[in-house]
């Protein structure tokens, strides 16, 4: 079967809005005209050659009584959906253009979304019976899984065996068919885990399949807690600086601190590993106080990375001496450390604080415009790239005066800066 219906194809395939959608909306309109309750999608699939279509329709009622029914997508099973432009109102919903041709391309926003962003499928009105004309084995009404019936069933079509796992109660499994074994017989090999946990699994989640095929995980208390870190993207980043065979004493120990810290239990790891502590030691993985744990490692952390900006200023501070300056009342130098950056911030209330990695990489440089009268008092902060001046700014990013401006000319022009 063909993956991808081709545009024109497409266009050709004139189909007149099936009967019972144009009943269904007969039936819409006649609940009367509800504000912000006006409009709705339907879907209707069919079978044309050995190809199911599933096809939706927007349908709008009015305050006159009448109303406009408008295809706005369709999809082979398993191909591309092709959507019928539309155009997003901010304040007024999804409004349909009845006039656009058939498109393929995702970019174009169209009627409705699902919970993941993906195209939205409306009621599908003759559902019972596609069942019961084609699919009568297809176990839908024993599946739990969390997706709509055409997405079910084009799962169903590609891997039949989707039948037995929701008769057998495996149905939450359905969406992740790919990480199973199909080919197999038996459940234990079907789902890839020990016979043990075939029982356990009934009705769990993709995160429980997954706990339970690490070989560390022996209880079902163990396979829960586990299930919990994969269900969280931050708890499971901390999985990456688990010494072998630690991974479930990590997990236990998270759950014993309050789940809402695995960041908090993320970051304290990764500024342990910088500093180059060993983590397979238990006091360094296990802290009796994350808080306060936390807090020191990122204090040691920042002091390492000041002292490396540092240098590296130093290093940028010794070239760009020879653009140090002065006519008697004003003078401008380069920033010469970390904590000048953050003190010309705190005193200019500017963001200058921000650039310091950059300053320290080269990447663009730093200079203080100061009164020769009060030399260490912030004034007027500059920056300078590549021989350009890019920013000057007074306090509160505020336009320098005039006599800062001109000063800012004669040592541009004294150094033939631009």
């Amino acid at each position: 079967m063909s993956r991808c219906h081709s545009l024109t194809s497409c266009e050709d395939l004139k189909l007149g809005v099936p009967v019972e959608v144009s009943k269904y909306a007969k039936e819409f309109t006649k609940k009367g005209y509800v504000p912000y309750s006006n409009d709705v999608s339907v879907s209707w699939i069919q079978k044309i050659g050995k190809r199911f279509l599933c096809r939706t329709f927007a349908i709008r009622k009015y305050k006159n009584g009448s109303v406009t029914v408008a295809e706005i997508r369709r999809q082979f099973a398993n191909e591309t959906p092709m959507l019928c432009h539309t155009e997003y109102r901010c304040m007024g919903g999804w409004v349909h253009d009845h006039g656009a041709k058939w498109t393929s391309k995702g970019a174009y926003r169209y009627w409705g979304q699902n919970k993941n962003g993906g195209p939205f499928i409306g009621k599908i009105l003759n559902m019972d019976v596609v069942i019961d004309k084609y699919f009568p084995y297809c176990a839908w009404y024993q599946s739990e899984a969390n997706i709509n019936f055409w997405e079910y069933i084009q799962i169903y079509m590609r891997e039949p065996k989707v039948e037995l796992l929701c008769k057998a109660g495996y149905s939450t499994f359905v969406t992740c068919i790919r990480c199973l074994n199909t080919n197999e017989k038996s459940l234990d090999k079907i789902l890839k885990v020990k016979p043990k946990w075939v029982e356990y699994l009934k009705g769990k989640s993709y995160y429980h399949l997954m706990a339970c095929r690490k070989s560390y995980v022996k209880t079902e208390e163990d396979a829960d807690a586990i299930a919990d870190v994969y269900s969280n993207k931050e708890a499971l980043s901390m999985l990456k600086f688990a010494p072998k065979g630690m991974e479930l004493r990590m997990c236990e120990y998270l759950h014993g601190q309050a789940f809402y810290k695995a960041r908090f239990y993320n970051d304290y790891l990764t500024f342990r590993k910088e500093l180059g502590y060993p983590l397979h030691e238990r006091k360094y993985l296990f802290p009796d106080n994350l808080d306060q744990a936390h807090d020191e490692a990122w204090k040691k952390v920042k002091e390492v990375r000041d002292a490396k900006t540092n240098a590296l200023i130093k290093e940028q501070y010794a070239q760009l001496i020879k653009y140090q300056f002065t006519d008697g009342d004003l003078l401008i130098r380069p920033a010469e450390s970390c904590d000048e950056l953050i003190e010309e911030s705190k005193q200019m209330n500017n963001c200058v604080r921000t650039y310091a990695e950059n300053y320290a990489k080269g990447i663009t440089a730093i200079f203080f415009i100061r009164q020769c009268s009060r030399p260490d008092k912030s004034y007027v902060t500059l920056e300078l790239k590549n021989k350009n001046v890019r920013q000057v700014y007074a306090f509160h990013n505020s336009k320098p005066n005039d006599a800062v401006m001109n000063f800012v000319k004669s040592w541009k022009k004294e150094f033939a800066l631009t």
